[in-house]
């Protein structure tokens, strides 16, 4: 049996856990074919309203050995070749959905607007977000 690449294997465990999410609100779920879109799935919360777009990330535990204590994280870039690494723009996407094995966020773009490479999911400050 073939290694599974552990990076890989995380963001499809996040993308398995956005649609479990996503359905269990009743909403229509789809994924673009290409992954050359700064988004990673297409919600529609209800036939009125037209489709949103929603970018999946995997939560982890900052390894800074500056920090007092660890922080859980999700870094906000796209690409992750380093050279071309650049943070998202208005109008990449809607909404963020931010899974760890600890719980899962859901952000309105407008929560991270700004931030260039990363937040820290696990503050109080995003405990409204957390579904």
């Amino acid at each position: 049996m073939q290694k599974i690449d552990s990076s890989s294997y995380m963001g499809a465990l996040a993308e398995s856990q956005f649609t479990i999410f996503a359905l269990e609100q009743g909403w229509e779920v789809a994924y673009p074919f290409l992954k050359t879109t700064p988004y990673d799935s297409l919600i529609r919360r209800s036939p009125e309203v037209p489709w949103e777009t929603v970018q999946i990330k995997r939560a982890y535990y900052a390894t800074n050995g500056t920090r007092k204590k660890k922080c859980l994280e999700v870094g906000l870039r796209r690409n992750r070749d380093i050279k071309n690494r650049r943070a998202y723009r208005d109008g990449d996407f809607d909404w963020l959905f931010c899974y760890h094995e600890e719980g899962r966020w859901f952000f309105p773009w407008d929560m991270i607007r700004g931030r260039r490479s990363c937040i820290q999911i696990g503050s109080p400050r995003y405990d409204l977000w957390k579904v």
